[in-house]
């Protein structure tokens, strides 16, 4: 007989079987129930029990930090109305004044920090004067904000007005020149004397001022500023013998290309020695323009 056959239940069976679960549920819930109310209304009725509550919450009490039995007031913005030394905060008065002039006390006034007028005090002590507004601007523990607010009220008399320095330029020589003597001529700037220092190499030197406009950055009006303090020296120029150079040695140059460099090196390889400048007007290329012999006319020798 399969095992299956014992735990097998008619239709009623199981509805007995689900009521007496249920009941079963029933019973042990309110058991549960009837104990706890029984328990609770004993303690509460106990009057030893009681007692005993009471002096725990007498004790917690007790034991509590101050803090925790103290009421603070709401905290508003201004609830401290005094700086963090001590002294009270006033309420700002804005009117005409020359730092040079006025005391301590009308500093604090227009609302600067006693520790900053205080600073005004030694400076001027030590013979230091504001002679621009800006000078003011740059004081410690002045806010720029609070800078804005004040300088429609201040006044400093004999104020000095910003001119610029103009100094004496020297005459440079480009192609010899160093970034450093560079940056001796007037409106030169590191960047710049870099550059031009970068592009000099690879050229071999400055035949003309207005190579410069080659290098990327400078406009015209750079170089007439600075042509006035620059001389060129022409025997100072690196020149590329076009009868031994390699094709890698002419388009290193800033003005050859590849195949600039590739047909007058077929050229001399075809044709023999280069004897003047006139005869590379005869080599058959496309890439040899006039525009071209004009710009290395000055680079090139035989």
């Amino acid at each position: 007989m399969p095992w299956k056959d014992y735990f097998y239940f008619s239709r009623s069976q199981r509805r007995g079987l689900i009521v007496l679960l249920a009941l079963v549920v029933i019973l042990f819930v309110a058991d549960g129930y009837i104990y706890y109310k029984k328990t609770r209304h004993d303690f509460v009725r106990n009057p030893v029990f009681v007692d005993s509550v009471s002096r725990f919450q007498a004790l917690l009490q007790e034991d509590s930090p101050r803090w925790q039995q103290r009421n603070y007031p709401e905290r508003k913005k201004d609830f401290y109305p005094k700086y963090s030394n001590g002294e009270e905060k006033e309420t700002p008065k804005l009117f005409a004044f020359d730092p040079n002039t006025l005391d301590s006390a009308g500093f604090v006034q227009l609302g600067l920090k006693p520790f900053v007028a205080r600073n005004i005090m030694k400076f001027r002590k030590a013979g230091g004067k504001f002679r621009r507004n800006v000078d003011f601007a740059k004081l410690y523990g002045l806010q720029p904000e609070q800078f804005e607010q004040l300088k429609p009220y201040l006044h400093i008399e004999n104020q000095e007005e910003e001119t610029p320095q103009i100094t004496q330029s020297l005459i440079i020589e480009l192609n010899a020149a160093d970034t450093l003597a560079l940056l001796q001529v007037r409106g030169m700037y590191a960047s710049l004397a870099k550059r031009i220092v970068g592009y000099r190499k690879r050229l071999g030197g400055y035949h003309n001022i207005n190579q410069l406009l080659e290098i990327k950055g400078i406009k015209p009006e750079k170089i007439q500023q600075l042509s006035p303090f620059l001389t060129i020296d022409k025997e100072q120029i690196r020149k590329i013998n076009l009868n031994r150079a390699s094709i890698d040695r002419m388009r290193n140059h800033p003005y050859f290309n590849f195949y600039q460099a590739k047909a007058i090196y077929e050229y001399r390889r075809n044709k023999g020695k280069i004897e003047s400048f006139d005869e590379l007007k005869n080599i058959d290329s496309e890439d040899i323009t006039s525009l071209f012999l004009e710009k290395i006319h000055a680079y090139v020798e035989f």
